[in-house]
């Protein structure tokens, strides 16, 4: 596989005075280059933290305390984001992988044009080209969006609406041409149908420009009709791992099972929608075996006591589950 990235062994703490919480333990994951991949979970699964890890603008006190994050760009050798000094770091945001933050559109400049934000970057990462001829490519951007450029450049924020400003922070993030784009629930309160044409835009960009993306959602509709592969994570760590059609047709671990069973459909039965009983760990008190355990309805003895690790059920296909582990039986024992 041609990956992008990869994530080898990360656990990413939280270090207090007197506890350490891991809110990431032991992920291993590839991220495919070209597709859209969709990481899900439920609150506090450690979705946003994972990918954080990428940008390394983990939240303090956190901290990456093991393993390691692998970037390869187009025509360039493998290098180690944590390795990276603050020049090469600074040069590889935005203009290697850049993110759209959860309700990013808060985080424009109340004070400044659209159009002059834009300019700021691009001048910061050492563009110095005149605005007044910067301003078509900005333009470009902003059209690619579904937007009409010549008014939203000269626009302020206020004067925008919560669908337009999400489009902008889109826009905002293909400023550079990245090679990855970072997602973190993107259409965070927006109406069902400007979510729906926020992710067709970005599906489109996709295919188009050859973007790679990570997408972070609870929305399993959304997985299931744009993203290309699927990584499911709970109590921070990876629980299964494939492509879409895969992890939706032959969906492995109990957790994944639940995450759909528990999804409302037009079509479905609701009769037969079920919700996952019990509630998320907490993370300062982990069950000692499989971090799932507790709320699973196929957990057997061995669940409880031995943490399972990852096992290959098909070629891009993978779940940490004790039930596919050689050499045990239904009862879970060995």
């Amino acid at each position: 596989m041609d990956n992008v990235l990869q994530f080898e062994g990360v656990s990413i703490e939280y270090k207090m005075k007197d506890v350490s919480i891991r809110a990431v333990d032991k992920v291993t994951l590839p991220v495919v280059r070209g597709k859209i991949t969709a990481i899900v979970g439920e609150s506090g699964s450690g979705k946003t933290t994972l990918v954080s890890g990428i940008l390394r603008n983990i939240s303090s006190p956190g901290e990456m305390v093991e393993g390691d994050i692998l970037f390869r760009g187009k025509d360039a050798p493998e290098v180690s984001v944590g390795s990276l000094d603050k020049r090469a770091l600074a040069a590889y945001r935005w203009s290697s992988v850049s993110m759209v933050f959860q309700a990013s559109q808060s985080t424009l400049n109340p004070l400044m044009k659209i159009g002059e934000q834009f300019y700021e970057t691009a001048y910061y990462h050492g563009v110095r080209q005149p605005y007044k001829e910067y301003r078509s490519h900005i333009a470009q951007l902003l059209e690619s969006v579904r937007l009409d450029a010549p008014r939203v450049m000269d626009c302020y924020p206020h004067e925008l609406s919560g669908g337009m400003k999400q489009r902008v922070m889109i826009a905002f993030a293909l400023l550079l041409e990245p090679e990855v784009i970072i997602l973190d629930e993107p259409t965070t309160a927006l109406d069902v149908i400007t979510q729906y044409y926020i992710f067709r835009i970005l599906s489109e960009i996709n295919r188009e420009k050859g973007i790679t993306m990570i997408l972070l959602t609870h929305d399993i509709g959304v997985v299931a009709k744009f993203a290309d592969y699927v990584a499911v994570m709970y109590a921070g760590r990876l629980m299964e791992y494939g492509t879409v059609y895969e992890v939706f047709d032959d969906r492995l671990h109990p957790y994944t099972d639940g995450l759909i069973r528990a999804t409302p459909s037009l079509f479905a039965d609701l009769s037969k929608m079920e919700a996952i009983g019990g509630e998320v760990p907490d993370l300062l008190a982990l069950p000692e075996g499989c971090v799932f355990a507790p709320r699973c309805k196929a957990c057997m003895e061995i669940c409880k006591r031995e943490r399972p690790q990852m096992h290959a059920a098909e070629e891009e296909h993978f779940v940490c589950c004790h039930r596919f582990a050689e050499g045990t039986d239904a009862a879970g024992t060995r």
